[in-house]
């Protein structure tokens, strides 16, 4: 026991305390009766394992077992303390004892007494703890409650109760406190047993804790059901409850958990619970289907055990509601796998369905030797023109309708992805004979309907590469990268049409463009790049009215490389903004020589690529390159793409003027393939109107394009404009721009594009 004083009613009986084991320890104990107008109110037991320190004060403890007369004074007028038997219980008392007067104010002083153990407790010499009061260590927010204590304890009431010291330390103890009034010598003293219950504490709130958590689980759970063996519904908490559909658990008890089950889980779920009647470890988890009281299906996760409940045994089930869970783990996949523009498969899926197309020779297992594994590569045509022109949106909402085209287009077994930009790609398994056919039906069902896009129509076309192997053939796992190399010829034939990919293709579009693109930087400093000239013929004259200058670009690597595969390439990089400033240089350099010759010169039109017009230094260059070469500005025209004039309009508007004041005028380019508005041919100053050349060759054949050409001069006259027919290659043809009174043509018909020599002769 070490010394263990115990008091206030703990061993009222007047019995012994018991010992670990539970039984009574009658070897070191004494019970001293506390007694008030010759009535015992309360006991004070004293005890310890020494028997050398127990003897010490057995003969006083035997003397007379009353100590108190707790009536208007303690014992007589002596100094209580004095007495030895209390000297021993403060010496011996685990418990820590604090004795404190209460002033006439009702507010504790500064301890009187203080035992050892009370000083160990608090870390405080006896000194220290005598120089304080208790309000000094109890922490702040209790002392509001030190008043009400004191009255109690001065009204002879004797408390139990928690409260807190603070040690020297600075660190908060728990204590269980045990208080009463003593009257010393006609001073009020309050005796204050104190026992450190931080262990208890800790373990209460440890268990409740525990407790909280098995009441937490309990009623958060999804749904917990424990049923008898014989798979009757004995208990189950409120939520599940709510998810099977009753308000309350009552209504659930008793029912057979099967009138729950999906019918179609039956077959499946009964061998389970039978093993699991054998098996008192917890099952893994099991995904099945519950029908609720409404007759509703909903997906769940169930974890079995058997347990016993009231002595019975019983199947214990832990059932999780997975339908949200599953929802987010949809919107996970969705976020991993599906594009979020146009819902369609992104590259990683496809990538993986590739892979796993070609590790398992096609896209199921029930793939047939008659049938061919397919891949489509897909790119849409000049966009890059709908997203400058209109803006980002309006591309966003063309790649997305032009996702769902795609949908109705190709079968519902194909595997449509959106790689990234404008770039699509199927992957599907057909009979050989009607893939050629599929391909074509999707160049088709793109360009033959216009999309709308924030009210304007946009006719669509494609560049398609696709190629195909058969199931019973070794795959080439470079599929994509040969559909790639298809739809880049695709592309350079002039784009909306099929290119198939051949095995014995060597050409490797790609890696060519790459080549391009670094030769391109060399090309303009090693001279590589040169002018020609076609020129423009009056309709009614038949005189020279003005000279297209047209780039050519001879490699010695590549030789004659095409316009229409370098400058997309200059456009993407940004070499067509130097590129673009040498051609200005060099014609007005041309032009200067003329004049020097005393040659009449024409005005030159200059075909202008929407990222030169923008660049910062485009007008000093050509302001520059005028003064220079000693020209007027009225010898350049500079052709532009309706494209360019509804790429900030402002903007736009206030370059043009500026070129204006220098004399330069314009033409619009291609006029009738784009997608601005013909107020813009009001808005700006705009000076040609350029017929493009699709609408020109089939004047003999198609009485529409001579009604629309016919409209275009009209209008072009009424607005003020001249218009020139470009593509002219047949005298059918100049006869009827003849006759419509366009003002000026030119083609073939009239003449091939010329070097600058050979313009001399005809100037």
């Amino acid at each position: 026991m070490n010394g263990v004083v115990v008091t206030h009613g703990e061993f009222s009986n007047g019995k012994p305390p018991k010992d670990k084991k539970g039984n009574e320890d009658t070897k070191l104990h004494k019970s001293l009766h506390i007694e008030k107008n010759d009535e015992t109110v309360d006991n004070l037991t004293l005890g310890d394992d020494r028997s050398r320190v127990f003897d010490a004060a057995s003969n006083l403890l035997n003397k007379d077992s009353r100590v108190f007369d707790a009536g208007s004074q303690l014992l007589d007028e002596d100094s209580v303390f004095d007495n030895e038997l209390y000297q021993s219980m403060f010496r011996l008392a685990n418990e820590a004892i604090f004795v404190f007067p209460i002033g006439d104010d009702g507010r504790p002083g500064a301890y009187v007494r203080v035992n050892p153990a009370a000083c160990e407790l608090l870390g405080y010499t006896e000194h220290e703890l005598l120089q304080l009061s208790p309000v000094d260590i109890t922490p702040t927010s209790r002392h509001s409650g030190i008043p009400d204590l004191l009255a109690r304890i001065y009204a002879d009431e004797k408390l139990r109760f928690e409260g807190a010291y603070i040690r020297k330390t600075g660190e908060t103890v728990p204590l269980e406190f045990s208080a009463t009034k003593l009257n010393v010598h006609g001073k009020t003293l309050v005796v204050s047993f104190a026992r450190n219950i931080t262990q208890e504490k800790t373990a209460l709130a440890k268990l409740q804790e525990s407790e909280q958590l098995y009441r937490t689980l309990v009623e958060t759970s999804p749904l917990l059901i424990t049923v008898l063996v014989n798979g009757r519904i004995v208990f189950v908490n409120q939520t599940g409850a709510q998810i099977i559909g009753g308000s309350k658990p009552e209504q659930l008890v008793g029912r057979s958990m099967w009138d729950f089950i999906a019918q179609e889980e039956h077959d499946r779920l009964r061998p389970r619970l039978r093993a699991l009647s054998s098996s008192r470890r917890i099952n893994p988890p099991v995904e099945t289907k519950l029908v609720n009281l409404d007759g509703q299906i909903i997906h769940v996760e169930s974890r079995t055990s058997l347990i016993q409940y009231g002595n019975r045994p019983a199947i214990l089930a832990v059932i999780q509601d997975i339908t949200e869970r599953r929802q987010s783990q949809q919107l996970i996949w969705n976020m991993a796998y599906r594009d979020q523009l146009t819902n369609l498969y992104n590259r990683r899926a496809f990538v993986e369905q590739l892979q796993e197309a070609l590790q398992s020779n096609g896209l199921t297992e029930s793939a047939s030797p008659s049938e061919e594994l397919a891949l489509f590569f897909l790119d849409i045509d000049r966009f890059k023109v709908v997203n400058d022109t209109f803006g980002h949106a309006a591309g966003d909402e063309l790649l997305s309708q032009v996702a769902d085209r795609l949908r109705e287009l190709t079968p519902s077994s194909a595997f449509v992805a959106r790689l990234g930009g404008d770039e699509f790609t199927i992957l599907l398994r057909q009979p050989r004979d009607g893939m050629e056919q599929l391909s074509r039906d999707i160049i088709t069902g793109l360009n033959t309907k216009p999309f709308c896009v924030h009210g304007q129509e946009i006719l669509v076309t494609a560049s398609l590469g696709a190629t195909q192997f058969s199931f019973s053939d070794e795959i080439d796992a470079d599929l994509l990268r040969q559909a790639d190399v298809a739809m880049y010829e695709a592309k350079r034939q002039g784009g909306n049409n099929v290119s198939w990919y051949k095995s014995q293709n060597t050409i490797e579009l790609p890696m060519r463009r790459l080549k391009l693109e670094g030769s391109m930087y060399r090309a303009l400093h090693r001279g590589e790049f040169s002018l020609v000239y076609q020129p423009k013929v009056n309709t009614r004259t038949g005189s020279i009215a003005g000279l297209e200058v047209l780039l050519r670009w001879t490699s010695p690597e590549f030789g004659e490389v095409s316009p229409d595969e370098f400058i997309p390439i200059a456009e993407e990089n940004g070499l067509i903004v130097p590129l673009g400033h040498w051609v200005i240089r060099s014609v007005c350099t041309q032009l200067e020589e003329w004049n020097t010759k005393g040659i009449s010169v024409v005005p030159v039109a200059v075909n202008l690529s929407p990222r030169q017009f923008r660049s910062e230094d485009f007008f000093s260059v050509v302001r520059e390159t005028l003064n220079n070469c000693h020209l007027q500005g009225t010898v350049l025209e500079f052709e532009i793409t309706e494209r360019s004039l509804m790429d900030n309009t402002r903007s736009t508007s206030t370059r043009m003027r500026q070129l204006r004041n220098l004399g330069v005028s314009f033409s619009i380019d291609d006029f009738g393939v784009g997608y601005s508005s013909l107020a813009y041919l009001k808005r700006f100053p705009i000076d040609v109107l350029k017929i493009d050349q699709s609408f020109v060759k089939d004047l003999d054949t198609d009485a529409t394009n001579r009604q629309i050409v016919m409209a275009m001069i009209q209008l072009a006259h009424n607005l003020g404009l001249q218009v020139i027919a470009e593509g002219v290659e047949y005298e059918s043809q100049r006869v009827f721009f003849q006759s419509h009174h366009c003002d000026m043509i030119q083609g073939y018909l009239i003449s091939q594009p010329k070097t600058p020599q050979e313009i001399e002769a005809l100037l």
